[in-house]
């Protein structure tokens, strides 16, 4: 077994690139690792403004062009989550839509800014309450 890593500023060792991180990690759930500033499951470079811009349907070619993008229309990416959140096979629950979105969030947190987040989740939660 590989040994635990050093602990961080951001977080507990606990959660960590490689495979018993990622148990530990999926065991934990996405709260969790939000909690905990898990950098293990944030988007490798270029990897979320691909997503973003498929979702946005124009290129976005920085972190500061999604942020704006996604500030000012923030209901887009809820919808486009809560479909992903619909279509996943690991999705089974409302509480686990809920812990998808926190993932997503968790994974495309180098884009988002802070004060998209509440609406994120709010179009998010009206799409999930008339799906339930």
């Amino acid at each position: 077994m590989a040994a635990s890593p050093p602990a961080t500023s951001s977080g507990p060792a606990l959660i960590w690139a490689g495979g018993e991180g990622r148990r530990i990690a999926r065991r934990a759930g996405c709260r969790a690792l939000a909690a905990a500033g898990c950098a293990c499951y944030r988007a490798p470079v270029g990897v979320a403004l691909t997503q973003l811009s498929r979702i946005y349907g124009t290129p976005l070619e920085s972190d500061e062009a999604a942020g704006a993008a996604i500030a000012s229309d923030p209901a887009t990416l809820a919808n486009a989550l809560f479909g992903e959140a619909v279509d996943s096979d690991d999705v089974t629950s409302i509480e686990s839509a809920r812990d998808y979105l926190q993932g997503r969030i968790v994974f495309l947190s180098g884009c988002i800014p802070e004060t998209a987040l509440e609406p994120i989740r709010a179009a998010f939660e009206a799409r999930l309450e008339a799906w339930a």
